[in-house]
């Protein structure tokens, strides 16, 4: 019988989106523990490329394979504990560092513990330094401020190289996990897609690479869960084409639309550029059209897909929020605002089910204003578009939330947003059912 391998999934800023995410590519049945900041996986079989699969999830910041777990030491007492788990990296590092001759760099990284975090860290890597030393190997670690390693730096440093290692402490309910580093998140390639690109308005928002890759993500399952076995993405709110260019490096046919002349050029533009310098297959197919998405056809649908018969395809899109606010507004402007865009999303939605097959996933955006005392959504709206044949989906299954603890908002949606933000995105998961 072959051994289960276990991996933890170490989750982003926003750990909801994260989960929803990742059970677009695992199966629910192989998730052990869903923690604040961690997922545990067995499976059957190794990983076999684990940075190009993390090059694909926006909402995961590593992969980590576990190499040892011991029981879970008593929370009260945990500042007594770290000399068992320095011998347990110890006799990791006497294996793997066999024979290693040259400098050795290291980071370590804690999560689920209780605080103060900084104490127990600083402990643990002067413990770990000390004992490694005396196997005779020349170590630095390269955590700063006794913090755990951002990603940025764990790249910087090389820690995935025959030189460094990346070791992470998991508290889980039953046991301590040991995991080794495998995969972490580059930055600087999200922010060469975000920042490096030729084309930018920030009259139209500007939706994060990542974010765009997590909501390509949701598409990937049908209403009931299962993989929605899609080919083609369609954007009709497509901006500089930051869905589109996430797309394309998913492997998925694009086609994009937009009302704005100078948008649909800069999407234009955009993908060129990414088909330049990113490696994509020729034979995806991508075009963009100036059209307005309330008046879409079924004719000019299928010439944006370069179709002749409508595929299996998934809508996926950020549409017009508004103009950007630096403080919440009065009441009576936010009501005019948001008048405004529920008659723009709901004859978008009335338009499109005269066109979509059924059972076709819509992944859509829509703003959600906040601040510290006041939280508008856009309830009402989406009241209106499930009027019009359409349901909406949990992101993340209720039934799984409640076996792993997960406290699930009201709202079937997911939030994504930055500290001190007032106009927040609020992700939806719609299927055309007529």
């Amino acid at each position: 019988m072959t051994k289960e391998k276990l991996y933890v999934f170490i989750l982003g800023r926003k750990p909801l989106l994260s989960i929803a995410e990742l059970l677009s590519h695992l199966s629910s049945s192989d998730i052990l523990a869903v923690r604040p900041r961690t997922l545990l996986v067995k499976t059957k079989k190794l990983i076999k490329n684990p940075q190009m699969l993390l090059d694909t999830l926006g909402g995961t910041v590593r992969i980590a394979q576990v190499f040892e777990r011991i029981r879970r030491p008593n929370p009260d007492k945990l500042m007594n504990e770290t000399e068992k788990w320095t011998a347990v990296i110890k006799k990791m590092f006497k294996e793997r560092f066999k024979n290693h001759a040259t400098k050795i760099r290291f980071g370590v990284n804690i999560y689920n513990f209780p605080h103060p975090r900084e104490i127990l860290l600083k402990k643990l890597l002067n413990e770990t330094k000390r004992n490694l030393t005396e196997l005779g190997l020349k170590v630095r670690f390269v955590n700063n401020q006794n913090k755990n390693i951002q990603s940025v730096v764990t790249n910087k440093e090389r820690l995935l190289s025959k030189n460094g290692t990346e070791i992470n402490l998991i508290l889980d309910e039953k046991y301590l996990y040991f995991a080794e580093t495998i995969a972490v998140q580059n930055i600087d390639r999200y922010a060469e897609r975000d920042y490096g690109k030729p084309c930018r308005d920030p009259r139209s928002g500007m939706l994060p690479p990542k974010l765009a890759q997590v909501m390509i993500n949701f598409a990937l399952l049908d209403k009931n869960g299962r993989k929605n076995k899609i080919q083609t993405i369609f954007d009709p709110f497509c901006g500089t084409g930051t869905i589109l260019m996430e797309g394309l490096l998913k492997g998925f046919h694009m086609g994009g639309s937009d009302i704005d002349k100078l948008a649909a050029q800069y999407s234009r533009k955009n993908i060129e550029w990414l088909r330049k310098g990113y490696t994509i297959s020729e034979k995806l197919k991508s075009k963009v059209l100036l059209q307005d998405a309330t008046r879409l056809t079924d004719k000019i649908l299928k010439e944006i897909l370069q179709v002749k018969k409508m595929p299996h395809f998934a809508v996926v899109s950020e549409p017009y929020l508004g103009p950007p606010f630096f403080r919440f507004p009065e009441r009576e402007k936010l009501e005019m605002h948001i008048k405004y865009l529920d008659s723009l999303y709901v004859r978008f939605f009335e338009k499109l089910s005269s066109i979509l097959p059924k059972g076709t996933v819509v992944i859509f955006a829509v703003p959600a204003f906040q601040d510290k005392t006041h939280h508008v959504r856009m309830t009402n709206t989406i009241e209106k578009i499930k009027k019009l044949g359409y349901s909406v989906s949990d992101l993340i299954p209720r039934k799984f939330a409640k076996t792993h603890g997960i406290e699930m908002p009201d709202a079937p949606s997911l939030i994504y947003d930055r500290e001190g933000q007032i106009v927040a995105r609020e992700i939806y998961k719609f299927v055309q059912m007529t």
